[in-house]
Protein backbone atom coordinates (compact mmCIF):
# COMPACT_ATOMS: atom_id res chain seq x y z
CA UNK A 1 0.00 0.00 0.00
CA UNK A 2 2.68 2.34 1.09
CA UNK A 3 4.55 1.60 -2.21
CA UNK A 4 1.22 2.21 -4.30
CA UNK A 5 0.94 5.80 -2.43
CA UNK A 6 4.52 6.35 -3.29
CA UNK A 7 4.28 5.72 -7.04
CA UNK A 8 1.14 7.50 -6.73
CA UNK A 9 2.84 10.93 -5.44
CA UNK A 10 5.80 10.22 -7.97
CA UNK A 11 3.22 9.61 -11.12
CA UNK A 12 1.38 13.09 -10.26
CA UNK A 13 4.58 15.12 -9.48
CA UNK A 14 5.67 13.40 -13.48
CA UNK A 15 2.43 14.62 -14.88
CA UNK A 16 2.37 17.83 -13.08
CA UNK A 17 5.76 18.51 -14.44
CA UNK A 18 5.09 17.49 -18.01
CA UNK A 19 1.61 19.86 -18.01
CA UNK A 20 4.40 22.94 -17.86
CA UNK A 21 5.22 23.84 -13.95
CA UNK A 22 7.71 25.64 -13.84
CA UNK A 23 9.83 25.14 -10.92
CA UNK A 24 11.17 28.52 -9.66
CA UNK A 25 14.51 27.93 -8.54
CA UNK A 26 15.79 26.30 -11.83
CA UNK A 27 14.48 25.81 -15.13
CA UNK A 28 16.86 22.49 -15.48
CA UNK A 29 15.71 20.71 -12.35
CA UNK A 30 15.04 17.43 -12.83
CA UNK A 31 11.24 16.24 -10.96
CA UNK A 32 11.84 12.69 -11.20
CA UNK A 33 14.93 13.03 -9.53
CA UNK A 34 13.88 15.44 -6.90
CA UNK A 35 11.31 12.58 -5.48
CA UNK A 36 14.03 9.75 -5.65
CA UNK A 37 15.93 12.31 -3.18
CA UNK A 38 12.04 12.76 -1.50
CA UNK A 39 12.67 8.90 -0.12
CA UNK A 40 14.69 10.26 2.08
CA UNK A 41 12.36 12.77 3.79
CA UNK A 42 9.71 10.03 4.32
CA UNK A 43 10.87 8.50 7.15
CA UNK A 44 10.21 11.78 9.13
CA UNK A 45 7.96 13.84 6.84
CA UNK A 46 4.36 12.82 4.95
CA UNK A 47 4.79 14.08 1.01
CA UNK A 48 1.01 12.67 0.41
CA UNK A 49 -2.20 14.87 0.92
CA UNK A 50 -3.96 12.35 2.81
CA UNK A 51 -1.31 10.84 5.29
CA UNK A 52 -0.69 11.85 8.85
CA UNK A 53 2.05 14.29 10.04
CA UNK A 54 5.02 11.99 11.36
CA UNK A 55 8.16 13.43 13.39
CA UNK A 56 8.39 16.57 11.18
CA UNK A 57 5.69 18.33 9.46
CA UNK A 58 3.71 17.27 6.09
CA UNK A 59 5.75 18.50 3.10
CA UNK A 60 2.91 19.23 0.91
CA UNK A 61 2.13 23.15 0.11
CA UNK A 62 6.05 23.75 1.85
CA UNK A 63 7.30 26.07 -0.42
CA UNK A 64 5.84 29.00 0.34
CA UNK A 65 4.90 27.95 3.92
CA UNK A 66 5.70 30.61 6.88
CA UNK A 67 8.35 28.62 8.56
CA UNK A 68 6.72 27.08 11.49
CA UNK A 69 3.13 27.45 11.14
CA UNK A 70 2.03 24.06 10.24
CA UNK A 71 -0.97 23.80 12.08
CA UNK A 72 -0.77 21.78 15.28
CA UNK A 73 3.16 20.81 14.89
CA UNK A 74 5.11 21.36 18.00
CA UNK A 75 7.81 22.98 16.59
CA UNK A 76 11.43 23.42 18.50
CA UNK A 77 11.84 26.85 19.69
CA UNK A 78 14.57 27.68 17.65
CA UNK A 79 12.47 27.14 14.10
CA UNK A 80 9.51 29.06 16.12
CA UNK A 81 11.89 32.10 16.67
CA UNK A 82 12.52 32.96 12.67
CA UNK A 83 10.65 34.66 10.78
CA UNK A 84 11.75 32.93 7.53
CA UNK A 85 8.73 32.07 4.14
CA UNK A 86 10.09 29.12 2.96
CA UNK A 87 11.06 30.25 -0.62
CA UNK A 88 13.29 27.99 -3.14
CA UNK A 89 16.12 30.03 -1.68
CA UNK A 90 15.73 29.31 1.88
CA UNK A 91 14.55 26.03 1.75
CA UNK A 92 18.09 25.48 -0.32
CA UNK A 93 19.69 26.99 2.25
CA UNK A 94 18.17 25.14 4.87
CA UNK A 95 18.64 21.91 3.25
CA UNK A 96 22.48 22.02 2.82
CA UNK A 97 22.80 22.50 6.92
CA UNK A 98 19.73 22.45 8.95
CA UNK A 99 21.67 22.54 12.15
CA UNK A 100 23.49 25.62 10.61
CA UNK A 101 20.07 27.56 9.63
CA UNK A 102 18.55 27.39 12.39
CA UNK A 103 21.08 26.80 15.66
CA UNK A 104 18.53 24.49 18.01
CA UNK A 105 16.15 23.37 15.59
CA UNK A 106 14.90 19.53 16.20
CA UNK A 107 15.25 18.71 12.92
CA UNK A 108 18.43 16.00 13.02
CA UNK A 109 18.83 15.45 9.10
CA UNK A 110 22.64 16.45 8.49
CA UNK A 111 21.59 17.86 5.27
CA UNK A 112 22.49 17.44 1.58
CA UNK A 113 25.47 18.57 0.58
CA UNK A 114 25.07 18.66 -3.54
CA UNK A 115 23.66 21.66 -5.18
CA UNK A 116 21.64 19.53 -7.63
CA UNK A 117 19.95 17.39 -5.07
CA UNK A 118 18.91 20.60 -2.93
CA UNK A 119 17.76 21.97 -6.18
CA UNK A 120 15.48 18.84 -7.70
CA UNK A 121 14.38 18.20 -3.87
CA UNK A 122 13.02 21.67 -4.08
CA UNK A 123 12.03 21.30 -7.56
CA UNK A 124 9.56 18.02 -6.81
CA UNK A 125 8.34 20.02 -3.65
CA UNK A 126 7.03 23.12 -5.47
CA UNK A 127 4.99 19.96 -7.41
CA UNK A 128 3.34 19.20 -4.10
CA UNK A 129 2.57 22.79 -4.16
CA UNK A 130 0.89 22.33 -7.60
CA UNK A 131 -0.84 19.51 -6.28
CA UNK A 132 -2.70 20.84 -3.35
CA UNK A 133 -4.55 23.80 -5.67
CA UNK A 134 -5.77 20.72 -7.69
CA UNK A 135 -7.44 18.93 -4.83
Amino acid sequence: MAAAKWISSVALTAALAIAGGKPAIADDCNVEHGAEVAKRCVACHAIDIDAISKVGPPLIGVVGRQAASYPDFKYSRALRAITTTWTAEELDQFLAAPQKYVRGTSMAFAGLRKEEERADLICFLQTLNAATTDK
